[in-house]
């Protein structure tokens, strides 16, 4: 799955924002998702989540002016895709109006 978006901010702001949105995806889980983990490599936050049992793996590219997130998503969840990817766009526009 990818998911691109125009941030029209400072690299270093959206960074912190993509952070802060981490704690919250945690949240807005209501527990379904566990055993985060994300590490900044540059301008590349690489993350894993398990939901359900199943480990989601991806990174979110920042550049100068977008945001690239890439994550491979089980077979099992394909069906929600397009809901994932309108939820992160959604959340994205919040963030970055």
């Amino acid at each position: 799955m990818r998911v691109s978006f125009k941030h029209h901010s400072n690299p270093e702001i959206v960074r912190g924002k993509l952070e802060e949105a981490i704690g919250k995806a945690l949240d807005v889980g209501g527990g379904q998702i566990t055993q985060l983990n994300y590490a900044w490599s540059g301008d590349s936050l690489e993350f894993s989540f398990a939901v359900i049992s199943k480990t989601i793996k991806g990174n979110a590219d920042v550049t100068e002016t977008d945001i690239v997130v890439e994550a491979g998503v089980p077979m099992m969840f394909r069906p929600f895709e397009g809901k994932v990817k309108s939820r992160i766009l959604g959340a994205l526009n919040e963030m970055f109006p």
